[in-house]
């Protein structure tokens, strides 16, 4: 099943030329992915390339572009309604840098900005416009890796400085202009500065993450979330999945009272479940701790606590005896080699929530082992296990998985109804 592709931060949908190019950068991150794991085996720990990466933990990734802008003379870049690429921005107003017939950012931005230099930009620069600017040409010349929650230099900027500036991450377009308290243009010159002199997410910097739309808090003791299954909870992927129309995984979702969150992290999909299923309680559960506090926030913040118990232990360790109607799974599943590898973005996250051992699956191995032993007898498992699938399918030949796609993934989540794990399961794969 394949949903709308939908703008990353926006939600508002990109025309068919754009999935179009999607489908092929997808392509081209399955390329480098292979080629990353064939230099990790032989022992190559170069680092990747730097715009090789859009998202360290889903697909590492496909060859980005560096945004080639105008800078003559230290002057603002100018901004126009179209991407660079001929497309509809991804921010959702489709606002980005124009081309110019100059050097690249990179030959002439400076790495890293002196006191002086930030109370200069704080005085100099007035609008969001100008730290737009300034942001993406930083972003630039510093080579920064983006793919938490975004892909691009623009995308990062444009959320940076508008969670910053409190305002919604889904309009710039009507804020561009707007003239900034001095306060306001101080903070920004400083978070800009942070993300390039840190390289830590975004996300880390406001302490926000979104899915379908929906905030979360985060901080680095917590994977910055980007799951796929975000999407398949929520919006109108979500209603084909577990609507109650022809071609629902389940038989009656909305009887639906008792759901699993697997390695829940912040807690951001036991969340969208107990959203998704009205009538149903909630385990949330992780072996770390700090992810545990996290979740536990955002439980609380979300008002579901009557809803959602949040555990802590080894996959099904806490769970003795209880039984699901639907396991939602996104396990750390990145191999060893890659995790090793990672750049600064994705090692600034928790390292135990990537690393899935040599080949990234050994706990998708174990949920999927104890899945039947926690299922109702009409429930199914939902998991997220990235580009892999070849793996999975040889290692449980007599499973028959159904692989789903989403918007920004394809056959990287499969499900596999109760039933098929009759007799199935080979233990101790």
């Amino acid at each position: 099943m394949v949903a709308e592709r939908t703008a990353c931060l926006g939600g508002k949908p990109i025309d068919a030329v754009a999935r179009r190019a999607d489908r092929q950068r997808r392509q081209a991150s399955r390329d480098m992915n292979a080629l990353l794991r064939r230099q990790a085996a032989a022992g190559d720990k170069r680092q990747w390339p730097k715009h090789h990466c859009e998202d360290g933990k889903k697909r590492q990734s496909f060859p980005q572009q560096p945004v080639k802008c105008a800078f003559v003379h230290d002057q603002p870049l100018s901004l126009m309604a179209s991407n660079v690429h001929g497309q509809k921005g991804r921010i959702g107003c489709g606002v980005t840098l124009s081309r110019g017939p100059a050097r690249m950012i990179r030959d002439a931005m400076p790495l890293t900005l002196s006191k002086a230099d930030l109370r200069l930009a704080s005085s100099e620069l007035l609008t969001i416009r100008d730290f737009l600017r300034l942001a993406v040409s930083r972003f630039t010349a510093a080579g920064l890796v983006h793919g938490h929650g975004v892909t691009t230099a623009l995308d990062d900027a444009a959320f940076l400085i508008l969670e910053t500036l409190h305002l919604p991450v889904d309009q710039l377009e009507p804020w561009l202009d707007a003239r900034l308290l001095p306060a306001e243009r101080m903070a920004l010159a400083e978070v800009i500065d942070k993300r390039v002199t840190t390289r830590k997410p975004s996300a880390y910097l406001v302490q926000k993450a979104y899915i379908q739309g929906i905030p979360f808090y985060v901080d680095e003791r917590v994977i910055v979330p980007r799951s796929y299954l975000g999407e398949m909870l929520a919006g109108e992927l979500a209603q084909q999945l577990f609507g109650d129309e022809d071609g629902s995984l389940m038989d009656a979702p909305s009887s639906v009272t008792r759901v699993l969150d697997m390695c829940t992290g912040s807690g951001c999909l036991a969340i969208l479940a107990a959203m998704r299923f009205p009538h149903a309680s909630v385990d949330a559960v992780d072996l770390s701790r700090d992810a545990i506090a996290v979740a536990s926030r955002n439980v609380a913040d979300h008002g579901l606590e009557d809803r959602i118990r949040i555990l802590q232990g080894n996959l099904f360790t806490p769970l003795k005896g209880e039984r699901y109607d639907l396991i939602v799974a996104n396990p750390p599943y990145v191999a060893k080699a890659v995790v090793d590898a990672f750049p600064a973005e994705y090692a600034a996250e928790p390292r135990m929530a990537h690393l899935g051992g040599a080949d990234g699956l050994d706990l998708v191995r174990g949920i999927i082992a104890g899945a039947k032993a926690h299922l109702t007898a009409a429930g199914g498992l939902l998991c997220e296990i990235g580009e892999d699938r070849h793996v999975l399918e040889a290692d449980f030949p007599d499973l028959r998985f159904l692989w789903l796609d989403s918007a920004e993934s394809e056959g990287e989540v499969f499900w596999l109804g109760a039933g098929e794990f009759d007799g199935r399961v080979r233990q101790g794969v």
